[in-house]
Parts: C-alpha cells; structure tokens; sequence
C-alpha cells in the first residue's frame, strides 16, 4: 500500500525526469516555466480500512505567457501525461486549460487530473 506522500513523491520523480521541463515540489515556489508542479491530493476511502484508498492529484503544466502559450502547451501535455502515466498505479483522467494559481504571474497552465490507487 502506498501512501499519499509516496504518491506524490513518486510523481515528482517521473515529472522531474522531463527534458526543458522543469519541476517544482515547494507549492510556494516562485515558478520559472516551463514547469510542473504537484498539488496536495484529495482523498478518498472507498473501503473499510484506516487509510485512503485513492488520491486525486492535480499536476500543473505550466509555460511563460506569449504569443507561444497555447503551442507550447499542446506540445508539452503528451510527455508530461505519458511521465505521469509511467508511475503504475496512476491514471490521468483530464486536462484542463486555465491560468497557474502558482508562481506568482499568471501563467497559461494545463491542470491535469491524475488518479491514483493507494
């Protein structure tokens, strides 16, 4: 059984693995895109157990805002939901375009939706 914080840590691990991408793990780091970052999950117990039994994560992809934003940022998604993806018990489920609620500046960002067993 993993735990939240192994969750998150391991998909910091696949996300940190990204070529010109970088990844933030402090929630109150100041942003430097392109980037990604980890939000604390939401948590769900789906059985009789102490613990949760899934986790909904949101990772933000994150790039400088452009006349490039949107390209940038279709051209990232498929390597940062295929990193996600490589952690075995994830699942990304949506991505939605929006603009960061990390880094200060508004930055043009997809919020990716990632499932995952506990």
């Amino acid at each position: 059984m993993t735990t939240p914080t192994e969750a998150r840590a391991a998909l910091g691990d696949a996300l940190s693995g990204l070529d010109g991408i970088r990844y933030y793990a402090n929630l109150g780091a100041n942003i430097d895109p392109p980037a990604t970052i980890v939000s604390l999950p939401r948590l769900a117990w789906e059985a009789i157990c102490a613990g949760p039994t899934s986790a909904t994560f949101l990772v933000y992809l994150m790039v400088p805002l452009n006349d490039r934003a949107v390209d940038r940022l279709q051209e990232m998604l498929p390597a940062v939901v295929e990193a996600i993806e490589s952690y075995p018990d994830a699942v990304v489920t949506t991505a939605t375009p929006l603009v960061s609620p990390f880094g200060g500046p508004d930055l043009p960002a997809y919020e990716i939706t990632v499932e995952v067993a506990l």
